[in-house]
């Protein structure tokens, strides 16, 4: 039988057992917005391995939104200053060719982790 008793936590968002097998409550634990999320229920009562590696990767996932926003942020504040160094360039009529590529890739990665992350839950 598979030990659901020690909790999973990754960055501020902890997985708790509780006295029902099969069972875990979900909280954020975020300073000063501490809440809890929901309880979580294993669709089995013989496969609660796979429900504690699903836990385990919910917890994990939730922590990964903290992260690509913060990875998001430090790509748009690139850009921006890549765009002022393009500005520059251009107003002096110098092309560098590595600052255009370079802006193009930053970009294409906001987009791209723009879109994978929904705003509107």
């Amino acid at each position: 039988m598979t030990d659901l008793s020690s909790d999973l936590a990754a960055s501020h968002y902890v997985a708790t057992s509780t006295v029902f097998t099969g069972r875990r409550n979900l909280f954020s634990l975020q300073a000063g917005q501490e809440r809890h999320i929901g309880t979580l229920v294993s669709g089995s009562r013989t496969k609660l391995e796979r429900f504690d590696r699903d836990c385990c990767s919910i917890v994990h996932g939730l922590a990964l939104t903290d992260v690509v926003d913060d990875i998001l942020q430090a790509l748009t504040l690139a850009q921006q200053q890549l765009l002022g160094v393009q500005r520059g360039q251009h107003r002096h009529g110098m092309t560098i060719v590595g600052t255009d590529d370079a802006l193009r890739a930053v970009t294409t990665s906001i987009e791209k982790i723009a879109g994978a992350i929904p705003r509107q839950c």
